[in-house]
């Protein structure tokens, strides 16, 4: 999924990006096997979510409000196309 729209605070904040990505794996129901996050120098987040299903990963560029968004699943039941909407509203998109 390629993000834009978000605010430069939003995106360069490794906390915020973090309990967003949480957010995400919670209410779409996913499995959390373990989650690391990268501050980026001199701005931009990395955050990677390994999940029992797959993984959901999200790098910013906040200089230009975009992101560049990974959520593969092999869960039969799981609808990415319900999950984009939440995916949008937690990391700030239009």
């Amino acid at each position: 999924v390629d993000l834009a729209g978000s605010n430069f605070n939003a995106l360069n904040d490794e906390k915020k990006m973090k309990q967003a990505t949480l957010n995400i794996i919670k209410a779409t129901g996913m499995t959390l096997l373990g989650i690391n996050s990268f501050k980026l120098d001199p701005q931009g987040v990395s955050v990677v979510a390994t999940l029992a299903e797959s993984h959901l990963t999200i790098h910013t560029w906040p200089e230009h409000g975009k992101a560049l968004i990974d959520l593969f699943t092999c869960g039969a039941g799981f609808d990415l196309q319900q999950a984009l909407p939440i995916v949008v509203k937690q990391y700030e998109g239009d």
